[in-house]
């Protein structure tokens, strides 16, 4: 049992007594514990951050409003000459874009409305963002604020766009490493 002082008459009490016995003051009060409370905030923090990356890892969508872009594609692809690959992605903010051709020719890379990739498909005119495309890129690096809504990147061994592979009776293939961070 822990005795603390009363705050009146100096007595011995018990931590949970209500009153002094000798004076009648009311009990001691609990004393307030920095340390205690950092310590239920940091767990809690903690709960909602592995709560967070669980859900996300689940299926959801779960950005927390603190953090930067996330990686929403990282992969390493072969694109057979005459063929194109896309990716749809969903953006609300800050979007990074990194293509780098690690074998083969050139090739095009366009950030468009996902509403748009139609034109594209129909070798229609089609509307790009210029500051997230290059023509004839072996490495492109670049990053734009985008408004909220659907996008697609499209990286393109055709010759539809401004580059062409070489016409050499030979299938072209490049192999390309695209990033993409979107907030």
């Amino acid at each position: 049992m822990a005795l603390l002082a009363c705050r009146e008459c100096g007595t011995e009490i018990s931590k949970s007594a209500k009153a002094c016995p000798k004076c009648g003051a009311p009990g001691p009060r609990q004393s307030f514990s920095l340390r205690r409370v950092l310590i239920t905030v940091a767990v809690c923090f903690a709960i909602i951050v592995i709560s967070a990356q669980w859900w996300g890892s689940k299926g959801g969508d779960v950005t927390l409003p603190w953090s930067g872009p996330r990686v929403v594609v990282k992969e390493t692809v072969q694109i057979e000459e005459d063929k194109y690959v896309r990716w749809i992605i969903e953006a609300d903010g800050q979007v990074e874009v990194k293509v780098r051709v690690a074998d083969g020719p050139a090739v095009d890379v366009y950030f468009v409305d996902a509403a748009r990739f139609d034109d594209y498909i129909k070798k229609e005119k089609f509307y790009f963002y210029p500051a997230l495309s290059q023509s004839s890129a072996r490495r492109f690096e670049a990053s734009g604020s985008m408004r909220p809504g659907k996008y697609a990147l499209i990286v393109d061994n055709t010759d539809y766009g401004g580059t062409s592979p070489p016409m050499n009776m030979v299938n072209d293939r490049a192999t390309v490493e695209v990033e993409v961070k979107a907030k």
